[in-house]
């Protein structure tokens, strides 16, 4: 429980000191992948996230299948 409030604070916190800022949650492997896909596209990891979204079909079906382009 006290886990819980503790990260709803951080959450808090983050929202109220970068509100111009989206957070993004994933595993520690799937961050390692996503900063090798990065680095492999010469763009950094925020870089590569912002084309994936942007560039993805706006449906709300769209889906990821485990393969960035």
């Amino acid at each position: 429980m006290v886990d819980c409030i503790n990260e709803r604070r951080r959450s808090m916190r983050a929202d109220t000191a970068m509100p111009d800022y989206i957070l993004i949650r994933v595993f520690t492997e799937e961050k390692q992948a996503l900063k090798e896909q990065a680095r492999k596209k010469g763009t950094s990891l925020s870089g590569l996230i912002r084309d994936a979204v942007l560039d993805a079909p706006s449906t709300s079906t769209a889906g990821y299948d485990g393969v960035w382009s």
